[in-house]
């Protein structure tokens, strides 16, 4: 009879042990969550990232519109003068990098303004510079210290969102 009370008393202490090594671990995996959840979203935290800017300056005699956007964010069209230069500021996703990408529509064609893999995106500035002319759109590359010419290649994605903006076209003579 001992024995056997024995190896019952021996059982609830295996069982009052696993229940409360069960506790323990849903309640660390519980705290795990809530950081995970809460943290990357404060502005104080380790986890947020750094601001990124995109700067696009018109470089040309006519007016440049444009009007960037992220698939879930819009700004208003800019019709840029002659030298005149946009900027706007936001912070990448946190948790996915690579689905933060600004779309920037002009009169003249459409291109990806912030991609997550641009060098620009890992500048110590955390700034991706832009400027047109007549021809074609530069990205300036602080790791070269240089203006890096690139076509305007439209994102069809971009162009289902709106396409390219109506802008205004007038010579300064």
């Amino acid at each position: 009879m001992e024995v056997k009370e024995q190896y019952f008393r021996m059982e609830r202490e295996r069982a009052s042990i696993t229940s409360i090594s069960i506790s323990i671990s849903m309640h660390a995996c519980l705290l795990l969550l809530a950081l995970l959840l809460f943290i990357p979203n404060s502005e104080t935290s380790l986890f947020t990232p750094v601001q990124k800017t995109v700067i696009i300056t018109n470089n040309h005699t006519n007016y440049l519109s444009v009007r960037c956007f992220l698939f879930d964010n819009s700004y208003p069209v800019h019709h840029l003068k002659s030298k005149e230069l946009f900027g706007f500021r936001f912070r990448p996703n946190s948790v996915f990098p690579s689905m933060t990408m600004f779309n920037c529509s002009t009169n003249m064609g459409a291109f990806v303004a912030y991609k997550y893999d641009y060098d620009c995106a890992s500048d110590p500035s955390n700034k991706c510079e832009w400027r047109f002319d007549q021809n074609q759109t530069y990205l300036y590359h602080e790791s070269m210290g240089e203006w890096v010419a690139l076509d305007y290649n439209p994102n069809y994605e971009s162009l289902e969102k709106g396409g390219v903006v109506k802008g205004r076209y007038t010579n300064k003579k």
